[in-house]
């Protein structure tokens, strides 16, 4: 039989787990565990993990002598270190850890993701995600000259080739996405689409607050409406029946159906205490479920409270920073570029999200000559 452990267990740094407890003998049971996009993971996650299963089966192999399959990308996103630089975040990659040199590597000779035809399309990303596409070095470091071919001039023009016939209902609205870095453009771009989306939207305000009882009285709840934090809902959250959305935390759907942070959904139904969502990507496809408000937290470490906002765990997903998107998989996919990528494998995420090259589209804001910066950490893929 297969079993999911939740992912959230997996990914905790404290791997909290009891010996006695059911999921230890549930992983006591198992003879394969799989965990993919390792490379956008922290290193001590994996090793948290390690000694985590090496206390639980009472041996000192590693991995407690379980077998561990690892599936990513190097080229790909990496962990997120707030305020952290290029030492940083590479410090916290998978490949810096002592237990990488004691995992055999096998590579993949197939793109899965790109359709078999679009053979130059793949090799054209592929030189982006490892660093090898021309640079111009007049222009900057890092800086590349992307093809006329899958650049558009305007935001508009980006959100068409991305939506098609958006003002009419769009069919199959789930297989376009609009990728950018930041997620303030993550939000002007769902503004303008939900705009422009046919039907009532119906906008939900959430209930906010503050953890800590010291701060209540100083902090008044109009200053805790504006504030945006990543990773939890907006404060004020419009919606129409049909636009997509991503869930925003894991969530356990039934007893045996685990969704994941990233999910991306479609809006069925709105009520007045509950969203009808329908999933739109993965092998829960087609499944219907209703959402609650829940209370989300913010642990950015920010402000010196924690605000506490009780809001449906669901934002726009007409656009996604290209953080966010990485896993997903589109028909058609646009890039919107207001400013350079400004991290590792950014560029490359983004435009491996399409299956074929013609239904990729970049906008250059500013930059009639299609130059743009594709940051590469090449000693993170030798």
């Amino acid at each position: 039989s297969r079993f999911k452990i939740p992912i959230d267990i997996l990914e905790d740094s404290s791997c909290s787990i009891k010996a006695q407890s059911s999921l230890a003998k549930l992983i006591k049971m198992s003879k394969l565990i799989i965990w993919d996009e390792i490379f956008s993971c922290h290193r001590y996650n994996v090793e948290a993990l390690e000694r985590t299963l090496r206390d639980i089966m009472g041996s000192e192999q590693l991995f407690g002598g379980k077998v561990i399959c690892f599936g990513g990308d190097p080229r790909q996103t990496l962990p997120v270190v707030r305020r952290g630089g290029r030492a940083q975040i590479v410090r916290a990659c998978i490949q810096m850890s002592p237990l990488y040199s004691s995992m055999k590597e096998h590579k993949l000779s197939q793109n899965m993701r790109t359709d078999p035809e679009e053979v130059q399309f793949s090799d054209y990303i592929l030189k982006i995600g490892n660093g090898e596409e021309d640079i111009h070095i007049e222009f900057g470091e890092n800086t590349i000259q992307i093809p006329d071919t899958y650049l558009v001039d305007t935001l508009e023009e980006l959100i068409d080739a991305t939506f098609p016939e958006l003002d009419l209902g769009c069919d199959n609205i789930t297989d376009g996405c609009i990728y950018t870095p930041l997620n303030k453009d993550v939000r002007i771009i769902n503004d303008i689409c939900i705009e422009k989306y046919p039907g009532d939207s119906k906008t939900y305000l959430s209930a906010d607050s503050i953890l800590e009882d010291d701060h209540k009285e100083a902090v008044p709840t109009e200053y805790l409406n504006v504030m945006i934090p990543s990773g939890i809902s907006d404060h004020q959250l419009s919606l129409k029946v049909g636009a997509p959305v991503m869930l925003l935390r894991n969530l356990q759907a039934g007893p045996n159906t685990s969704l994941r942070n990233g999910t991306r959904m479609v809006v069925i139904q709105m009520m007045e205490r509950a969203l009808e969502v329908e999933v739109a990507v993965g092998i829960n496809k087609g499944l219907r479920l209703f959402l609650p408000r829940v209370p989300q937290y913010d642990k950015s470490g920010d402000y010196p409270f924690t605000l506490v906002r009780r809001q449906f765990p669901v934002r726009l997903a007409f656009s996604v920073t290209i953080n966010k998107g990485q896993g997903q998989e589109n028909e058609r996919v646009g890039i919107d570029l207001p400013a350079p990528v400004f991290a590792h494998g950014q560029l490359y995420t983004g435009m491996s999200r399409g299956k074929r090259g013609s239904m990729v589209k970049l906008r250059l804001a500013d930059n009639k000559e299609g130059l743009t910066e594709n940051i590469v950490y090449t000693e993170l893929l030798s």
